[in-house]
């Protein structure tokens, strides 16, 4: 199946998943509230209409490592939606967010409904969406354990700006509002250390921040300095 097939699958089955959601009350979360604590098995699928969030694990130090972002159209937990089990992570609001949960067997149902009418674009678009996430997780555990502390922040600014990016000109706007601490907690560094690493690349004309958000100034640099090649 060629790349421009699988593309229009996806944009298909995207209206599908939207409808399927869209059905449901939606409720509005504060930001930096957990809505989904570690420890507990999910009986709801939570679709992101508005804002953003994220899933993190907590170190016995208490630290905090960013493992998702998620926004707008993203819903989550994927694996325990298939295969009910206790969560590993918390889930919590980066920004104030619209929610819409959905029983998880009223999602189970709707992608049995597909297999049964030979909805196979569904089932696509769902199979895209995790490889898309195990993708993210395989090249920041590469930088994570090869990588410095420079070229993982380098890392996870790039694959911010493949996921979140619009291109304006030969700069890409991250839309997600990430503080330093946010940045830092993605890439299993100090804060201290994230403010002058960013302070670095941006002296360095690689990046810049207006109103909040991150803009990727000069993308081949940047990817060069993320190289742990």
């Amino acid at each position: 199946m060629t790349i421009t097939r699988w593309a229009k699958y996806s944009s298909t089955a995207l209206l599908s998943f939207d409808d399927f959601f869209k059905q449901f009350p939606s409720k509005l979360v504060k930001k930096r509230i957990t809505i989904m604590p570690a420890g507990v098995t999910p009986t709801d699928v939570y679709y992101l209409k508005k804002g953003y969030a994220r899933t993190y694990s907590v170190s016995e130090s208490g630290e905090e490592l960013t493992m998702v972002i998620f926004q707008p159209g993203d819903f989550f937990p994927l694996i325990s939606t298939i295969t009910p089990k206790k969560l590993k992570y918390y889930i919590e609001s980066i920004t104030e967010v619209e929610l819409i949960p959905v029983p998880r067997t009223k999602f189970i149902e709707f992608l049995r409904s597909g297999i049964q009418k030979g909805r196979d674009e569904i089932l696509i678009d769902f199979a895209l969406k995790l490889t898309a996430r195990f993708e993210g997780v395989l090249t920041r555990m590469e930088h994570l354990v090869f990588g410095t502390a420079q070229q993982r922040l380098a890392s996870i600014i790039l694959i911010l700006g493949e996921r979140f990016g619009e291109k304006h000109g030969s700069q890409i706007f991250i839309k997600s509002p990430l503080t330093h601490l946010d940045l830092a907690s993605l890439v299993g560094i100090t804060r201290e250390t994230t403010t002058l690493i960013l302070h670095d690349l941006t002296e360095k004309g690689y990046i810049n921040f207006a109103k909040k958000h991150l803009i990727i100034k000069n993308q081949k640099n940047l990817e060069r300095e993320s190289s742990v090649c």
